[in-house]
């Protein structure tokens, strides 16, 4: 909760890293809101559990950015279809688009 508690190994790490818990005191939850941090932003007096994300588990984009100069007639008729589909925006009208010309 504060700098001591890892000095004083209440924050402890599992062997596999991936996981900690914070082990917070009803003492030092009182001394910090004494110290005039919102209750809101403070950890509850308890054991708070924080895991990491596995990297390799993360969805990783390849998405490349690419900038069109559309006439006002294309641009019209992705819109008109993307208003068809709702929930379809331009950018994925022409996405579909593509990859049904590439295939």
């Amino acid at each position: 909760m504060n700098e001591n508690s890892t000095k004083n190994e209440e924050a402890k790490i599992s062997a596999n890293k991936k996981e900690w818990h914070l082990d917070v005191s009803e003492e030092q939850y009182e001394q910090t809101k004494a110290k005039g941090f919102d209750e809101e932003t403070l950890f509850k007096p308890g054991r708070h559990t924080f895991r990491r994300r596995d990297p390799d588990k993360i969805l990783k984009r390849e998405n490349k950015t690419v900038i069109l100069h559309l006439d006002e007639e294309t641009y019209d008729f992705y819109k008109s279809m993307a208003e068809k589909e709702e929930g379809k925006t331009i950018e994925e009208q022409i996405n579909a688009e593509l990859k049904v010309s590439i295939s």
